[in-house]
């Protein structure tokens, strides 16, 4: 019988799960209730398709509520969920940003992952970024069984690491980020739940957002896969670790099944580390049209970011079982293809 996950999206993704599958304790997923806030953003939004995927595939029992600002885009980011939704799928829509009540009461595995990421996003809406990462936490953590639940995952980010300035608009994402990993910690103390945090570093892949994210990898997967000149607004001589999404997601997983509460781990691919000039030249040389150019046209309105080599330290996630397995010379050509 076909699988109504793998026939929603593209050939790459069903891959990739298969690959994935191989490399988690799935026998512990078995009959496990999931709530996942911010599911259609990229990472969730692939792990939930994954998740979908297995649970057919496997038979698992999965029960996945998903949790979004709006249903009708939870419905066309997940078109499989309508078909499926007899084995016990659901999805939730945020009340003015906070949790229905309920929701979280009966879950094995938490996971947040609500919160804008991308810089354009965080200046358009601060309210809405800190909020997603204090007051929905404090919802969902609050309404925890810590008899039942098994885990609870945080979805943090690399650059809690390094300080920006008060005034600069780069310090918005982490002063949000380091605050939710702070009530998780709150939580885990005062109610005994079992928490973890994965401070996540640059992911791509399949599902990246194209039209509105406007990180420097995704503006240049976007221009070769249009054939345009790859533009750089820097000299790009900062260096970032490119981990492609399944190795994330592995990573999460293998935290979130694995770890021990209270444990925070750096998710990113310290092996994939290249300067940002060196991921355009080889973006340029993956280009679906042909061999595209590489211009430099520096932006005196861009702000720095405050850790221009931001490396993950990986050792703890490696204890787990965890290793990167996409270099990114094949994680940026599968990306290209998912998009053809």
């Amino acid at each position: 019988m076909s699988n109504p996950v793998a026939q929603a999206l593209p050939a790459v993704y069903a891959e990739d799960f298969a690959a994935l599958a191989e490399r988690v304790p799935v026998g512990a997923l078995q009959r496990s209730e999931w709530v996942i806030t911010g599911a259609t953003g990229m990472i969730p939004s692939w792990l939930c398709h994954f998740l979908g995927w297995l649970n057919l595939e496997g038979g698992l029992g999965l029960r996945l509520r998903l949790v979004g600002r709006k249903a009708d885009t939870i419905r066309r980011r997940f078109p499989w969920l309508e078909e499926t939704r007899g084995r016990g799928h659901c999805l939730h829509q945020l009340n003015n940003g906070r949790l229905p009540a309920g929701i979280a009461a009966t879950a094995d595995f938490l996971l947040h992952a609500a919160s804008p990421a991308t810089p354009k996003a965080c200046a358009a809406d601060p309210a809405g970024l800190f909020c997603a990462n204090t007051l929905l936490s404090a919802d969902l953590l609050g309404q925890a069984d810590p008899a039942t639940l098994r885990a609870a995952l945080f979805f943090s980010s690399s650059e809690v690491y390094g300080e920006a300035p008060p005034q600069s608009p780069r310090n918005l994402y982490p002063l949000a980020k380091r605050s939710g990993e702070a009530l998780f910690f709150h939580y885990a103390r005062t109610r005994s739940l079992p928490v973890r945090i994965a401070r996540i570093f640059h992911t791509y892949g399949p599902g990246m957002d194209l039209d509105g994210d406007d990180r420097v990898f995704a503006e240049l997967v976007r221009n070769a896969l249009r054939g345009e000149a790859l533009h750089l607004k820097s000299e790009g001589t900062g260096r970032r670790s490119f981990a492609y999404i399944a190795d994330t997601v592995a990573g999460i997983l293998l935290l979130l099944l694995k770890g021990s509460p209270g444990m925070t781990a750096d998710v990113g691919n310290a092996a994939g580390v290249l300067q940002i000039s060196e991921l355009a030249q080889l973006l340029a040389r993956l280009a679906p049209g042909g061999p595209l150019s590489v211009h430099v046209r520096p932006d005196p309105a861009r702000t720095e970011s405050p850790a221009p080599d931001r490396i993950p330290d990986t050792r703890d996630l490696a204890s787990l079982g965890w290793d990167p397995r996409v270099s990114p010379e094949d994680g940026f050509r599968r990306t290209l293809q998912s998009y053809r």
